[in-house]
C-alpha cells in the first residue's frame, strides 16, 4: 500500500463540494428568525428569503421567483417532483412513469415507490456513453400507447453523477410533451457546469442541491414551471406557498443564492480549468505502464462534462483503489458516492454495458474550482503504486 500522506487532496466534488469560504459573511448576516413571524425579525427574514428566491430564479433562467420551491436538498426535490406530479391518466388501462436506468437512487427509488399505488415504471436504457437516445424515448412512449396505456411522467437527469454524461434534456422534454407526459429533470450535477435556461428548456420540474456548489448541506430547490400542479410531499404549516411545509432555512437559502450566482458566473472559467486537469489525467492514463490496466469508461469525450471522470481498473476492485488512494492522501470514490456501502457493482456502469468485473473496478474522480495542477501531478505520481 502507498505510504500514508499528511497532505490531503480532495477529488470527489461530485459527491459534495468543499464549503466555499466566500459564503461565511452571507451566513453570518442571514436572519435566524422565523420568516412567517409578523414581528420585525420575522419580516426581515421573509425579505431575505424572498430575495434569495429571486436570485436563484434569475441564475437558473426561471420565468418567476414563484417557480422556485426551497427543499432540504436534491433527494427531497426529486421525491417531491416524482411523487407529487404522478397522476393516473383517465381512460388508460395502466399509467406509466419512465425513468432512465442510470438515474440517481433518489429518482429510481422514488419511482419504484409508485408501483405500490398501481403505476408501472419503465427504465430506459442508455447507449455505451450513457446517453439516452431521444428516439428510444419516442419508441417507448409509442409502445405504451399502442398497448392502451399512458405515461404521465418522464424523469431523466441533466448530467449523470457517475459518468458526467450530458443528456439532451430539451429534446427529451419536447418528446414527453408530445405524448402528454410531464418531464422532470434531476439537475443536481449540472448547476455550475451547464448553461441554464429553465424557461426555454421545456422541463416541468427540476431538482437542485446547494452543497454540490459549495453551499451548506440541508438546502436545495425544486423548480416547478408555473401552472404545474403538484401534491405536497410534506404537510404542516403551509410554507413555500403550501407546497413544502417546514420552517424556512433562511441562512441556507441566502448561501444557496450566492453560491448559485458564483457557480453560474464562473462556469466558463471553471470549465476550462477542470478540462485542463482532466486532460492531464487522461494523458497519464494513455501512457499506461500500470500493473492493472486503467480504462476510461465513457469513450466519447464530447458526451460528458469535464468535471467528472469515470474510470475502471481491470482486475482490481474499485474499493481497493479508493482505500489505496486514501492512504496516499487522495479522496476519490468508487462508482457513486451518494448511496450507502454495497458490494454490488454500480447500476450505472452495468447499464452502459460494462461486465460485472469491470463495473466492480469502477472509480470516479471529480474536480472543482480549488483543484490545482500540482494536486493532479501528485495523483499521477502515486498511480503506479495504487494500481500495482
Amino acid at each position: 500500500m502507498p505510504a500514508a500522506s499528511a497532505h490531503r487532496v480532495y477529488l470527489d466534488y461530485a459527491a459534495t463540494a468543499p464549503f466555499d469560504e466566500r459564503l461565511y459573511p452571507v451566513l453570518h448576516d442571514a436572519s435566524w428568525a422565523n420568516a412567517n413571524a409578523l414581528y420585525t425579525e420575522g419580516r426581515e427574514a421573509a425579505t431575505q428569503l424572498r430575495d434569495a428566491r429571486a436570485r436563484i430564479a434569475r441564475a437558473l433562467g426561471a420565468h418567476a421567483p414563484s417557480e422556485v420551491i426551497f427543499t432540504s436538498g436534491g433527494s427531497e426535490a426529486d421525491n417531491m417532483a416524482i411523487k407529487g406530479l404522478a397522476k393516473p391518466v383517465a381512460g388508460a388501462a395502466h399509467t406509466h412513469v419512465i425513468v432512465s436506468a442510470i438515474e440517481h437512487h433518489a429518482v429510481l427509488n422514488a419511482a419504484d415507490a409508485l408501483k405500490s399505488t398501481g403505476y408501472k415504471v419503465d427504465r430506459l436504457m442508455p447507449d455505451a456513453n450513457g446517453v439516452i437516445d431521444p428516439t428510444a424515448l419516442e419508441s417507448l412512449l409509442a409502445a405504451i400507447e399502442d398497448a392502451g396505456d399512458a405515461c404521465c411522467l418522464v424523469c431523466i437527469q441533466a448530467v449523470n453523477n457517475e459518468l458526467g454524461t450530458i443528456q439532451p434534456v430539451t429534446q427529451l422534454a419536447r418528446i414527453a410533451h408530445e405524448h402528454r407526459a410531464l418531464f422532470v429533470c434531476d439537475a443536481v450535477q449540472a448547476l455550475g457546469k451547464l448553461s441554464f435556461d429553465l424557461e426555454a428548456s421545456g422541463v416541468d420540474a427540476c431538482a437542485f442541491s446547494a452543497h454540490k456548489i459549495g453551499a451548506p448541506k440541508g438546502i436545495g430547490a425544486l423548480y416547478l414551471r408555473r401552472g404545474t400542479r403538484i401534491a405536497p410531499l410534506i404537510h404542516g404549516g403551509g410554507q413555500e406557498a403550501g407546497m413544502r411545509s417546514g420552517t424556512s432555512n433562511v441562512p441556507g437559502a441566502c448561501a444557496f443564492a450566492q453560491a448559485a450566482e458564483y457557480a453560474v458566473g464562473e462556469r466558463e472559467q471553471t470549465w476550462s480549468h477542470v478540462l485542463a486537469l482532466r486532460e492531464h489525467v487522461l494523458d497519464a492514463i494513455a501512457r499506461g505502464g500500470f500493473a492493472h490496466e486503467l480504462l476510461v469508461t465513457v469513450p466519447d469525450e464530447t458526451a460528458v462534462v469535464p468535471h467528472i471522470l469515470s474510470l475502471h481498473a481491470r482486475g482490481l476492485e474499485g474499493e481497493t483503489v479508493v482505500l489505496r488512494c486514501d492512504n496516499a492522501g487522495f479522496a476519490i470514490s468508487s462508482g457513486s458516492a451518494c448511496s450507502t456501502s454495497s458490494l454490488d457493482p454500480s447500476h450505472v456502469l452495468g447499464a452502459i454495458g460494462l461486465s460485472r468485473d469491470d463495473a466492480l473496478g469502477g472509480i470516479r474522480l471529480s474536480f472543482g474550482r480549488e483543484t490545482n495542477m500540482e494536486d493532479i501531478d501528485r495523483f499521477i505520481e502515486v498511480l503506479p503504486e495504487v494500481l500495482r
